[in-house]
């Protein structure tokens, strides 16, 4: 039925793209069996176009954005499949927008941010964070506890007398801190010590200091996927500062690739060896 409607349509289109073509009635004083050998031309043309162009929209590869910035004191690589009638621009907007709201957040490289005020809080004053600021300190509690307190978020001082704080300096290589110093330092690490009430926070001991850079640029990622997420793409790779979060396929139509680089000196983009592949599974 499906072919014999097919051809139906095939020999309807013709005959009305003869009788269109014919404006002096050449075609209208014919017979009818002489008009088929005609109708049969004029449908084998039509359903060879029809072919072409399908075929020609079903090997259009989709379209691809790349964006990359500065962000959380690194860099962030971002690569998607563009959506239909929305802007490149509006998406970009978008993301800015997110990133400079986790940044207002978690940077410790800003002095205005809500961890660098939480740094600066003396001990049981209470102040007020936003949702992204409560969400990552949730989970860091809950790794905290799952790892035994390896990992701990008020490494801050010991960051910051290392010198892999805001302020770097390669100075430490050449002095490093005394034992004296990294003992008073250590004496700081207190997540016990900091009470997370809602939309509250505060801390039982002064100098005490938070740095998220451990996880915040993976929450970060997962912000800026939920954004491509609002805009209905599924095909996306997000990376800030080596935290990834891929889904879909990539501009080939594969599955994403990441790679880890090999550790070789005076290495390049051009020229590198790769350590491990890591495909996420099918």
């Amino acid at each position: 039925f499906g072919a014999y409607a097919s051809g139906f349509v095939c020999h309807s289109f013709a005959f009305l793209i003869i009788t269109l073509c014919d404006t002096d009635n050449k075609y209208a004083k014919l017979p009818v069996f002489k008009l088929q050998p005609i109708m049969k031309h004029a449908s084998c043309l039509l359903l060879t176009l029809i072919s072409l162009t399908t075929l020609t929209a079903c090997d259009r590869s989709p379209e691809y954005a790349y964006l990359e910035g500065e962000t959380m004191g690194t860099s962030y690589h971002i690569r998607y499949q563009m959506p239909n009638n929305i802007s490149e621009a509006d998406i970009k907007a978008d993301i800015d927008e997110r990133l400079e709201q986790v940044n207002a957040s978690m940077s410790t490289y800003q002095d205005d941010s809500l961890i660098s005020e939480f740094n600066r809080l003396p001990a049981d004053e209470v102040m007020t964070v936003g949702a992204d600021f409560e969400a990552v300190t949730t989970t860091a509690k809950e790794v905290y506890e799952q790892s035994n307190g390896a990992f701990d978020p008020t490494v801050m001082p010991l960051v910051e007398l290392w010198g892999f704080g805001k302020t770097m300096t390669v100075d430490r290589l050449n002095s490093p801190p005394s034992d004296m110093e990294i003992s008073q330092a250590k004496s700081l690490l207190d997540f016990n010590g900091i009470t997370l009430d809602g939309m509250t926070i505060r801390k039982d001991k002064d100098g005490v200091g938070l740095d998220f850079s451990a996880i915040a640029k993976g929450y970060g990622v997962d912000v800026i996927a939920d954004v491509l997420k609002d805009y209905e793409i599924n095909s996306y790779m997000v990376e800030i500062g080596g935290e990834v979060a891929t889904q879909g396929v990539n501009d080939g139509l594969k599955p994403w690739q990441i790679a880890i680089d090999a550790p070789v000196i005076d290495s390049t983009v051009s020229a590198r060896a790769t350590i491990e592949g890591i495909r996420p599974s099918e």
